[in-house]
């Protein structure tokens, strides 16, 4: 019995040095992506406002080649201008254009909004921290190595050239091989919920290929789009980035229902081993059902969410003119989305027999 108790005692110990030695590498992405964010850029600098003047505002320099310089710029151009003035002592990032014959032209860009960004996601490692302690500890190495694979791994292969739905697919399922056994440990029902999120991956790529072709989508359906496909050196196919966008939205959704059913049935199975395989399955379902309205109820109100200004101005521009709704609804912006929250949800559903079905089938009693 005391071997058992010093194995657990070291296991648990061992547990949590591979959780802090997890951190070293994200300790140095940020510092790196700090030294990334504090290095003035050639194009635009960070600047104090000192007060304002007639049709612009007097400014200081905070970096760069402009840095304690006092200067002039005209008025706010940025999105926001008309709702809200700057006041003394706001930090703004600004632009300088030197055109031949002419004096140096600075022009407010943005709000620097760095330091509430970064309050704000205190606020939230802060309390995931004091309500979930180590939980929520391996939930924000979890959530930063996911950021990492996308920062460090996915984005730059994209603009490389590589296909992105190749990219996304195997930077996706190395981030859920971290996620799931960095916070959940190397168990048996792990490996299966890793292996269910893999089939159901898989399904959600085929039924991305199939009805993004079936319904003509282009994939051209916002300024940034068609700034990617003119950018000059840059030859991105959007369509596939369509595609890899839907697979992203999906993963993090996979993991939790995965993850659930397999511990689902680890847990019914250990409490009457001698149940029958198809009791359990049966059991097991009945649970994941109700968890499947939640999950998907949440995915597809993210997903409206993230379009609800452009759902507005159809709305009005519907009612301005003699557009009907079922002609707005096929309109290519709105049918990307659906064909987003559609596919997305089909694969989250379809994830819930297939994880509990690899379960009952390859779970452990012990």
């Amino acid at each position: 019995m005391r071997i058992i108790n010093e194995k657990l005692f070291l296991s648990g110990h061992m547990k949590k040095l591979m959780q802090i030695i997890a951190i070293i590498p994200f300790i140095i992405l940020l510092y790196f992506f700090r030294q990334n964010l504090l290095e003035p850029n050639k194009e635009s600098f960070r600047a104090e406002v000192l007060a304002p003047i007639e049709n612009g505002y007097s400014l200081k320099g905070l970096e760069g080649l402009y840095k304690d310089e006092r200067f002039e710029s005209d008025k706010l151009r940025f999105a926001s201008s008309e709702k809200y003035s700057l006041e003394e002592g706001d930090i703004v990032f600004v632009s300088a254009y030197d055109l031949p014959g002419t004096e140096t032209t600075f022009e407010i860009l943005e709000y620097d909004r760095s330091k509430m960004t970064m309050a704000l996601l205190g606020i939230f490692v802060v309390l995931v921290l004091f309500i979930a302690k180590w939980t929520g500890f391996n939930s924000l190495i979890s959530l930063a190595g996911s950021m990492s694979v996308i920062l460090i791994y996915i984005l730059p292969m994209l603009v490389r050239g590589y296909n992105p739905v190749l990219v996304t697919l195997s930077g996706g399922i190395g981030m859920m091989a971290f996620t799931i056994f960095l916070s959940h440990g190397f168990h048996r029902k792990n490996a299966i919920a890793f292996l269910g999120i893999i089939i159901s991956l898989i399904l959600t790529l085929i039924l991305s290929y199939t009805f993004t072709s079936l319904m003509h989508l282009s994939g051209y359906v916002s300024e940034e789009v068609v700034y990617l496909v003119h950018s000059n050196g840059f030859n991105f196919d959007i369509i596939n980035l369509l595609i890899a966008g839907i697979l992203i939205g999906t993963l993090g959704v996979l993991d939790d229902v995965c993850i659930s059913q397999a511990s689902l049935v680890n847990e019914l199975k250990l409490a009457n081993p001698k149940q029958e395989p198809w009791q359990l399955y049966k059991s097991a379902m009945h649970v994941g059902i109700d968890h499947v309205g939640s999950v998907v109820n949440t995915l597809a109100l993210a997903y409206t969410a993230s379009f609800l200004p452009m759902l507005l101005l159809f709305v009005i521009v519907s009612g301005e003119s003699s557009t009907n709704y079922l002609e707005i609804l096929n309109q290519e912006l709105i049918v990307s989305e659906l064909a987003r929250i559609l596919i997305s949800s089909i694969g989250v559903v379809a994830a819930v027999p297939i994880t509990t079905w690899l379960a009952v089938r390859f779970g452990s009693t012990n």
